[in-house]
């Protein structure tokens, strides 16, 4: 499993973030735009279009109560991984964490009062592992609850498309004469 160590710059955001309308544009959620790096270029633009120049690859969202409010759409989620972001949040609706993991992004939710102990800019490392989120401007040290192994491991492969694959590629003969959608399928 590759390391889930995240060293950037805090980009804080406030509560009630909303998936559609925030993350990505509405526009792009009823089209059915899927293109990751393409999505990356309008992320929060109906909030703020110059948002995503502030932003770089490695950057950490610190993000308040009810992060990706609203309808659970991926292509917020496919934006913030076209970023190249991570994210440590107070709060996200089930839906919208469990469109997080499909998407791969590194998230931590249920991190009560993150959002107070750190300012825009502000150095972050963000160990998924254990839960720990330093404050490296402060040297402050914060721990909440990690997420579990089998979470980890579907966000480090990429995603729940990204997972399939490793375990087809790993358990052959359990997906053998079973339909599966192509690319995925390995089955003769």
């Amino acid at each position: 499993m590759k390391s889930m160590i995240f060293h950037g710059k805090a980009i804080l955001l406030g509560d009630n973030v909303p998936t559609d309308g925030g993350l990505a544009s509405h526009r792009f959620v009823t089209e059915q735009v899927y293109d990751q790096e393409f999505l990356a270029k309008h992320c929060m633009s109906e909030i703020d279009p110059s948002w995503v120049k502030k932003v770089n690859p490695g950057d950490i969202i610190v993000a308040g109560k009810r992060f990706a409010c609203g309808t659970p759409h991926v292509q917020g989620f496919l934006a913030l991984k076209g970023l190249k972001v991570a994210c440590v949040v107070e709060s996200i609706p089930r839906g919208s964490f469990r469109s997080a993991i499909s998407a791969g992004v590194p998230i931590l939710p249920r991190c009560p009062d993150v959002h107070s102990h750190f300012s825009d800019g502000d150095e972050i490392k963000v160990d998924y592992f254990t839960g720990a989120v330093t404050n490296c401007s402060s040297s402050k040290v914060f721990q909440y609850k990690p997420l579990h192994e089998t979470v980890l491991d579907i966000i480090n492969a990429g995603g729940d498309i990204g997972y399939l694959q490793i375990l087809i590629k790993m358990h052959p003969e359990k997906f053998k004469g079973r339909l599966c959608p192509p690319p995925l399928c390995q089955c003769k």
